[in-house]
């Protein structure tokens, strides 16, 4: 199973980023049931080179898969000692539990992923809720705490991208241990 999560990290720098990090996905001590439901769900893992980049992909870890959802990180927001491991950890699953736990029935206004969401359209509060559901797929993996401590870092470190009041408020939901809100898709 080990081999098999690293395997979801694709291209040589970001497998060398997060094993020189001690941050490849066998490291994570994810419950056995959560590491089948990331692998169904066809998630890969790679590092995005700020502010762009190109990833080459020779040969080709995803030519087999009808489809993937690629999680990229970015070594410089979250490596040279600015986030803890757990952190990091448990910002990688939050990326991750937007795909894993999809809105629960108390979210009836949740779009799906479409154009309108990106351009700004959906309403504020289902984009809010999609935060929190993610934020509790973390903290179902165990990283709860590294969640709240990583964002209230983060608001500090980076205050125009993670200032504001929505992150106090998932920090204070996190922190307040508020009720867990899982749709788990990918497994029982």
């Amino acid at each position: 199973m080990e081999e098999t999560l690293d395997a979801l990290v694709v291209g040589k720098w970001a497998k060398a980023w997060l094993q020189k990090e001690n941050l490849l996905p066998s490291s994570w001590g994810l419950p056995i049931e959560e590491a089948k439901r990331i692998q169904a769900a066809n998630i890969r893992i790679t590092m995005l080179f700020a502010p762009a980049s190109v990833l080459e992909l020779t040969p080709n870890p995803l030519a087999k898969l009808e489809s993937a959802l690629l999680v990229m990180f970015d070594g410089n927001s979250v490596g040279a000692g600015k986030l803890s491991r757990d952190e990091c950890i448990a910002m990688l699953l939050h990326e991750i539990g937007h795909h894993l736990n999809k809105p629960t029935p108390q979210c009836k206004e949740y779009p799906s992923m479409s154009p309108e969401w990106f351009a700004g359209q959906m309403e504020y509060k289902a984009q809010r809720m999609i935060e929190h559901e993610a934020d509790d797929y973390a903290r179902h993996c165990g990283f709860g705490d590294a969640i709240a401590s990583g964002l209230d870092k983060l608001r500090r470190i980076e205050p125009m991208t993670f200032g504001g009041k929505d992150i106090e408020s998932r920090i204070q939901r996190i922190s307040g241990n508020s009720p867990l809100r899982l749709n788990l898709l990918y497994g029982s």
